[in-house]
């Protein structure tokens, strides 16, 4: 990973990469030392470090959009996995309760060995323990390796997918309750129906250069049908933000958004802000767990005098006592481990007195209600927002 945790670097390696955007298209899937082709932002992006918009918005500011056209969309895909993860907030529960079950059964089961193995890189494939090496090492696999992992995974090693999706998510800088989780359910045919993803020994070779070449009857030559599970009913998205308070709030935000002083509209009477603690519930790696404390401080140095770490109501309450402060305008994490965390605090808070406003950026109020259908139905609709060069989506803000 490029740097530390902080919003600085993240800058700088989005101005690194912008000279490389018009090549994105042609080289992203190859899989070369270096990953000079992909710009590797994921880990800022997904604790918003930067936030998509930024991204976004400098690229349209320096290139036409047929020249960065596929850049963008994979921006967006990571937007469409949010809100459609939204709108089935099921699938992140039971995955996450369906991996604690499997554990227990890992230990008497004929997979559990196999399972094992795979979390250690310690399998009879070269390639894949490689790969396995480098996520726990370095918190990072490029987007075509995850995707060969996770069909390897499921077919080849023939391991339950939620243990490999939690496995990853647990291990990846940029692990995401909604791409991840929704892209190994892709893998496995659950997300598309009928259309499941298969590594091949020439595709793996073809874009690894040769550095990996599986050997014939290492892999499967075929996928199975995985038991399907059910997505459970659609929940209700908030399609609008109340209007904020006209006198000064605070704010609490989570490691979902470290850059809340960036949004005009939020930070303009924000008179404190509180960022809430990292828990660790789910069992993260040392690698993220350090990004995700070096990412907290790095948004309370920037925060100054109106930011404090919290880890509950109580200090919250204190601080807005003492500053004379009865609203709280809370950014609304996505679904997540955050999401139990915020709501209760924010039932606490509102015990104390205090009344929350919960507020979602404009990128995520706007987007995340498109994401209703398949992806390229929503693609589309994305295309005609940039197309309205009015749309402040997709342009940079002045103070950016």
């Amino acid at each position: 990973m490029r740097g530390i945790a902080n919003r600085v670097t993240a800058l700088e390696a989005l101005e690194d990469f912008l000279s490389r955007v018009p090549a994105y298209a042609a080289g992203r899937n190859y899989v070369r030392e270096g990953y000079y082709e992909v710009s590797r932002l994921s880990p800022y992006v997904r604790r918003r470090l930067i936030t998509e918009h930024e991204v976004v918005a400098a690229v349209l500011e320096r290139y036409p959009f047929a020249r960065a056209e596929k850049f963008i969309q994979e921006v967006v895909w990571r937007t469409y996995w949010k809100g459609w993860l939204e709108r089935h907030p099921g699938i992140w529960t039971r995955c996450v309760e369906q991996e604690q079950g499997y554990r227990r059964e890992s230990q008497v089961t004929p997979w559990g060995d196999r399972y094992r193995r795979a979390c250690c890189g310690e399998t009879e494939l070269s390639f894949f323990n490689e790969w396995t090496h480098e996520l726990l090492e370095t918190g990072y696999l490029h987007n075509h390796v995850r995707m060969w992992f996770a069909s390897i995974w499921i077919f080849t090693l023939k391991i339950p997918w939620q243990l490999g999706a939690m496995f990853m998510y647990r291990h990846l800088l940029d692990g995401d309750p909604a791409s991840n989780t929704l892209s190994w359910r892709w893998v496995a045919g659950l997300q598309t129906k009928g259309k499941s993803y298969l590594a091949r020994p020439d595709n793996i070779a073809t874009y690894s250069g040769g550095r990996w070449r599986p050997k014939p009857g290492e892999l499967a030559e075929n996928t199975f049908e995985v038991q399907a599970d059910d997505i459970g009913e659609g929940a209700v998205l908030a399609l609008r933000n109340e209007p904020l308070p006209s006198d000064g709030y605070g704010v609490l935000t989570t490691s979902e958004d470290l850059s809340v002083e960036c949004d005009e509209n939020l930070a303009a009477k924000a008179q404190c802000v509180a960022v809430l603690g990292h828990v660790s519930t789910l069992g993260e790696g040392p690698r993220v767990e350090q990004f995700i404390s070096e990412a907290h401080e790095d948004a309370l140095k920037r925060l100054g005098d109106r930011g404090q770490g919290v880890d509950s109501s109580v200090q919250i309450l204190e601080k807005m006592r003492r500053m004379g402060l009865s609203t709280m305008v809370v950014v609304a994490p996505c679904v997540g481990s955050d999401l139990a965390p915020v709501k209760h605090i924010m039932a606490e808070l509102e015990a104390g007195g205090v009344q929350c406003f919960p507020y979602r950026r404009s990128w995520d109020l706007e987007l995340h209600r498109l994401a209703d259908r398949g992806f390229f139905p929503f693609w589309e609709r994305v295309k005609k927002l940039i197309s309205r060069k009015a749309s402040p989506l997709f342009q940079k803000v002045v103070g950016d």
